[in-house]
């Protein structure tokens, strides 16, 4: 091809593109770096604030005194941090839990959704904010809605199972209830999980099976009062009034707080 004056500069200009480009590139590179690095600055703050209130709470985890005060000095910057910080949502989930024990619950649950906040796939925090909206707010669905989401995250913990269990029941629905308690006893066989599939049976009239799973909860544990209750319960609604006696007086004995119904007269 013959170049002409007219197209000189067109050539030279295009050999110029790749470095053009290179150059583009490279401060594009450096231009979104900026706050990248920025953003792990603040990361890294946060994370040594956390590690440091954990740290104190290894060497001294009976001496709580302190945590409310830390917790509410880490920088306010941290909540502003889009990646999941664990070491922060473990403080917020440690504050949660000291607050649980002195059942401030509305302060509870103000510190696991913090801890949710700071670390969503956390399920811990979770689940014990939704024990406190099923058992104390009364909110099992908004219960359910955490329970469903630490369920995923951690699909082995059985007990989330339970409590989902009782979060259905409340919401009328004892089938879906009972699915979720048996899928915590296929998970793991514990005296509270026959319990709350016997609490799911009953709740469907399902008597004879009730029965079986409380006296298989009593088996594997003795000493629970509300098993027996229940098992009284379920024999009185089975038509074994004798037997229902014999366990209501066995919860009675366990926990004389218990008021026991009065039971049928027994068949003749």
């Amino acid at each position: 091809m013959l170049h002409t004056a007219a197209n000189q500069p067109a050539l030279r200009y295009g050999k110029r593109l790749p470095q053009l480009g290179l150059l583009i590139a490279l401060t594009l590179i450096l231009v979104s770096r900026g706050p990248s690095i920025a953003g792990q600055q603040k990361q890294t703050a946060c994370a040594r604030q956390g590690r440091d209130i954990l740290y104190r709470l290894l060497q001294a985890p009976s001496q709580l005194a302190w945590l409310d005060d830390a917790a509410a000095q880490i920088n306010p910057m941290c909540a502003t941090v889009a990646a999941p910080q664990p070491l922060l949502s473990n403080v917020f989930f440690q504050v949660g839990n000291h607050a649980w024990l002195a059942q401030a619950w509305a302060k509870a649950a103000t510190a696991y959704r913090a801890a949710i906040a700071r670390d969503p796939g956390q399920a811990m925090p979770r689940r014990r904010l939704a024990e406190i909206l099923l058992y104390r707010d009364q909110q099992p669905a908004a219960a359910l809605a955490q329970l469903q989401q630490a369920q995923m995250l951690a699909p082995r913990e059985s007990y989330t199972y339970l409590v989902m269990a009782h979060a259905y029941l409340a919401l009328h629905d004892p089938e879906q209830g009972l699915r979720a308690a048996n899928q915590a006893l296929a998970v793991t066989q514990t005296a509270y999980g026959f319990m709350v599939q016997g609490q799911m049976l009953a709740a469907l009239a399902r008597w004879p099976e009730a029965v079986a799973s409380l006296r298989a909860s009593i088996a594997l544990d003795d000493r629970t009062a509300g098993a027996y209750l229940l098992l009284g319960n379920a024999l009185q609604a089975n038509g074994e009034p004798d037997a229902a006696r014999a366990a209501w007086a066995e919860a009675q004995r366990r926990d004389p707080s218990i008021s026991a119904p009065t039971p049928a007269p027994s068949r003749p």
